[in-house]
């Protein structure tokens, strides 16, 4: 999710219309009745995220929109010449000069052709992070024995709550929201805390292309620690579960153990990140038994993936540039 909150409630407030003012009235505190009411109702009851992650963090809608468009438009551009036969013939490097000539020439396609400013992501490794939070790492490891043996007397008695199976998921783009309740222990959420945390920023520390293939596949995923000891996930994610989850399982089982494992209902052995691998079918156990149905979902892009939304960045990005044979020949690849 990129760009400033402020914008993403406005987006809301207008996606969302007359319906969205009775549907807030519904919750507690001062009901708003106009759009600025409701943006101060969502400010003031709003929830600090603990993480978020994303495939393609650092772009905003606009800048999605903008890209998907500039797509639209050179697909249209190479249609066009293909059938009358000028395409043949041209090295990449002219291609490349030729879209660019016509795309400015094009104004009311409505595209614009620019290069994002370059920044250093920080260089970010877990030990580090545990040297930023010295406390919660000693009290977290010294409580792990702890943690392990309650774990097993208590594991033995849950059971994941029965579910009618979810709806199957569609093509495209999905939702998943997800609460669990923390097992009791005054160091739980401390340490839910500070797993969130490593994971928002080793995370946020990589560029999109560097990031494993399973978060190739979200587009915004966000926990947030709730009153009553009760952790939320919420995901949007390309294609189906039944395929991400097991990704999951496969690249990220340290992260998973780290965060759920400290939850009611997370089969696993261990609530420890250096433990073994986790279970696909109980992970996908999981993940279904404590899920929310989503009654009302919003995507802003719903037509395009995690790939489609970086290949049109690096579209735009490569026009941009200043072409050489090199440039201009991945150019050609993306084309």
């Amino acid at each position: 999710m990129g760009g400033r909150a402020r914008e993403h409630r406005r987006e809301l407030v207008e996606g969302g219309g007359e319906p969205l003012p009775p549907l807030a009235a519904h919750g507690e505190g001062s009901l708003p009745s106009t759009p600025a009411d409701l943006d101060a109702w969502l400010v003031e009851r709003g929830l600090r995220l603990e993480a978020t992650c994303s495939g393609h963090d650092g772009l905003t809608r606009a800048i999605i929109e903008n890209d998907a468009r500039l797509d639209a438009a050179v697909q249209g551009l190479l249609d066009a010449e293909q059938a009358a036969g000028r395409l043949a013939g041209k090295s990449p490097l002219a291609l490349a000069e030729w879209l660019r000539a016509r795309l400015a020439e094009e104004r009311e396609l409505g595209v614009e052709i620019f290069r994002l400013p370059a920044f250093e992501r920080d260089a970010v490794t877990l030990r580090g992070l545990a040297r930023q939070r010295p406390f919660t790492v000693a009290s977290t490891l010294a409580a792990a024995p702890f943690f392990a043996l309650r774990d097993r007397v208590r594991r033995e008695h849950e059971t994941a709550a029965a579910r009618p199976a979810p709806a199957s998921d569609r093509a495209g783009q999905n939702a998943l929201i997800h609460v669990a309740r923390l097992r009791p222990g005054k160091l739980r959420r401390s340490a839910v805390h500070f797993a969130l945390a490593c994971v928002h920023d080793l995370v946020r520390a990589r560029r999109p292309d560097a990031l494993p293939a399973a978060l190739g596949r979200i587009h915004c995923a966000a926990w947030t620690l709730l009153p009553g000891e009760r952790l939320l996930f919420t995901m949007t994610y390309d294609g189906s579960f039944e395929v991400l989850g097991p990704e999951l399982a496969k690249h990220a089982p340290r992260a998973i153990r780290a965060i759920w494992g400290h939850t009611e209902g997370f089969g696993a052995a261990s609530c420890l990140p250096l433990g073994g691998g986790v279970g696909i079918d109980g992970l996908r156990r999981f993940a279904r038994a404590f899920e929310v149905p989503a009654q009302i979902w919003y995507s802003a892009y719903p037509d395009l993936t995690v790939a489609d939304v970086l290949r049109n960045h690096h579209l735009r990005e490569l026009l941009a540039s200043d072409l050489d044979a090199a440039s201009a020949s991945a150019l050609s690849a993306l084309l």
